[in-house]
């Protein structure tokens, strides 16, 4: 199976509206108007348990309109603070040689809506006689939250459940993970009614089962790899954002609009937003205010479809990294891999120590970079890291 990098397509949507009230003419409905006008978008563990990350003040923001969430000294001059202590494993299984991951709310943000969730050995469940062999199965989730906590706190404590507990799994993961996420989907719609809720998330899930990797996504969080010593990287995940192309035409089809926020610069890729939800990402679970007719949606605009990658892992293979956007706002994935690497070579210990310098150097250079978002990274080591790590140390040891 070959590997493959999803290059973005590009396309200049200079027809599209900017939202302002001098505008005299606009392609958008009057529904969408009226909308725009009330608008203005101014863990080493083998159970199932979730990465403890810290509460960092809480959000009960239901919007983008809401001001109590950034702080508002200029935060450009605000030194880097220090990270609090990572999510470190102590040992491998299967394919998985370590991992590591953190978080940050980042620089502006006052609260950490960033949730994750990591199964390094997922127990075996009873299986019929046509699959005797229960596969090496690690399940990594990143839940990227807008809009309150609910969504991502119910992502983390459940999303692996609809997948695993799925009949087609281990069999068919794929087919797993989609049911997976359509239940999620679901039940969350259930329990935001009740609570009267419009928070979302933007899911990503990476879930190895013996030697092939699955990478689901839903939203703008990102997968990437490294191959060969860093000399190769791939994007393992596509953003679904309303610039890109087909979610563009995808959005537009299905009776949703696609602007410009006239607050952002046109050359932001959040500049673009959709009505309705006024969201600056096309794929979510939750956002019932964006697909619910009742509250004000339009069904399938912005889609809870996951989109699945496989990936067949091979011994060249270094890592696998998953951040939020919050990250690759302000980096590539090429300077993502390049501070892992930059980082794990100052360390001369076990592989998930190198996981560590890894993930807490991309947060600090995120923040260093100014993204004003939360912050949340892990990193999978694969048999090349390990391989390097070992061979790292052991250079280091007969220098001495």
């Amino acid at each position: 199976m070959q590997l493959f990098e999803l290059k973005r397509r590009s396309k200049s949507y200079s027809n599209l509206p900017i939202i302002n009230k001098k505008a005299k003419s606009s392609p958008v409905t009057p529904l969408a108007m009226d909308f725009f006008r009330k608008n203005t978008f101014n863990f080493n563990i083998e159970s199932e348990k979730p990465i403890n990350f810290p509460e960092l003040g809480s959000s009960k923001a239901s919007s983008y309109k809401s001001s109590n969430s950034m702080r508002t000294f200029n935060f450009t001059e605000r030194p880097i603070p220090k990270l609090l202590p990572s999510t470190v494993s102590t040992g491998s299984f299967g394919e998985v040689r370590g991992y590591a991951a953190n978080t940050h709310q980042g620089l502006v943000r006052t609260y950490n809506e960033d949730k994750a969730l990591i199964i390094l050995r997922i127990q075996h469940k009873d299986i019929n006689e046509k699959y005797q062999h229960w596969p090496d199965c690690s399940f990594f989730g990143l839940y990227d939250g807008h809009g309150g906590h609910l969504c991502s706190n119910f992502l983390k404590e459940n999303l692996h459940h609809f997948i695993l507990d799925n009949h087609h799994f281990p069999l068919s993961p794929k087919k797993a993970i989609i049911h997976g996420f359509e239940k999620a989907e679901a039940k969350f719609t259930e329990l935001a009614k009740l609570k009267g809720d419009n928070s979302g998330s933007c899911p990503l899930v990476v879930l190895i089962v013996g030697k092939k990797c699955y990478i689901a996504n839903v939203g703008d969080s990102r997968a990437i790899l490294s191959t060969q010593k860093g000399n190769e990287t791939y994007n393992l995940s596509r953003d679904h954002r309303p610039a890109d192309e087909a979610e563009h035409n995808r959005i537009r089809a299905a009776g949703g609009q696609v602007y410009i926020s006239s607050k952002l610069n046109v050359k932001d890729h959040k500049a673009y937003r959709i009505f309705p939800g006024g969201l600056n990402v096309s794929r979510t679970i939750g956002d019932l205010n964006a697909k619910i007719e009742e509250h004000g949606g339009i069904p399938n605009v912005i889609s809870s479809q996951p989109e699945i990658r496989t990936l067949k892992i091979k011994n060249d293979h270094d890592f696998i990294m998953m951040g939020c956007d919050g990250i690759f706002d302000v980096l590539s994935t090429k300077e993502v891999i390049e501070t892992i690497w930059k980082s794990s070579v100052e360390e001369e210990n076990m592989v998930s120590n190198a996981c560590r310098k890894g993930v807490e150097a991309v947060i600090s250079e995120s923040m260093r970079k100014r993204s004003s978002d939360n912050l949340t990274a892990i990193i999978i080591a694969l048999g090349g890291f390990e391989v390097f790590c070992r061979n790292l140390f052991t250079s280091r040891v007969l220098q001495e």
